[in-house]
């Protein structure tokens, strides 16, 4: 598809930047009386062609002179503004530095609050299972205690053994008890036997 405006935006004749009288410093002005554009700075000495457009879609067909003095004084201009762009630069990179460097301190603050929140409640919980676990062997010792005191209270004691007690054998009470000293086994002595390890064992 055919744009015609696309043609006449391309020659389209240029605009003059600044009033005839009012040329900027180190800009050029050009030859034809008809012609108010403001030629950029050059940085060598000569006579150059216009580069604006007086009228209809055509350039300029005057001319502008850069002497040797201008030359040198647009050199400094371009190197004066190169630096300016420049430091404008770094300040921008030093700016966007400041944002990053506030941005990672913030971030390793939060970090470094989260991560003392976490260390605070890992020392709480260690305190915790360390609570528990020693209450759980006091409630073991004192469940130990209580079965002893319950045993020693409720168990039955068991009979001494010979070698253990004082008390004599039914054999050797008989033989105390009797005139011959010999213990006669029979119904009577064997009852009287009984008797005396059922009431004095």
């Amino acid at each position: 598809m055919f744009d015609s405006f696309k043609i006449r935006r391309a020659t389209k004749a240029k605009a003059a930047l600044y009033p005839a009288s009012t040329f900027p410093a180190c800009h050029h002005p050009c030859t034809a009386t008809s012609c108010n554009y403001a030629n950029p700075p050059s940085r060598s000495a000569g006579t150059f062609r216009c580069r604006g457009a007086p009228s209809g879609p055509f350039t300029c067909t005057g001319l502008y002179v850069v002497t040797g003095k201008e030359a040198k004084a647009n050199q400094q201009y371009w190197e004066a503004r190169r630096a300016s762009r420049l430091a404008q630069a770094r300040a921008e990179e030093e700016r966007l530095a400041r944002e990053k460097k506030k941005r990672e301190g913030r971030a390793a603050e939060v970090k470094q609050a989260r991560t003392a929140l976490w260390e605070e409640d890992m020392r709480a919980w260690g305190r915790e299972m360390e609570g528990r676990e020693q209450y759980a062997r006091d409630k073991a010792v004192r469940k130990e205690a209580r079965r002893l005191r319950r045993a020693e209270r409720y168990e039955r004691p068991r009979a001494p053994t010979p070698e253990q007690s004082w008390r004599e054998s039914a054999v050797a009470y008989l033989q105390h008890q009797l005139p011959d000293g010999h213990a006669h086994v029979g119904r009577d002595n064997g009852q009287r036997a009984r008797q005396w390890v059922v009431h004095n064992v």
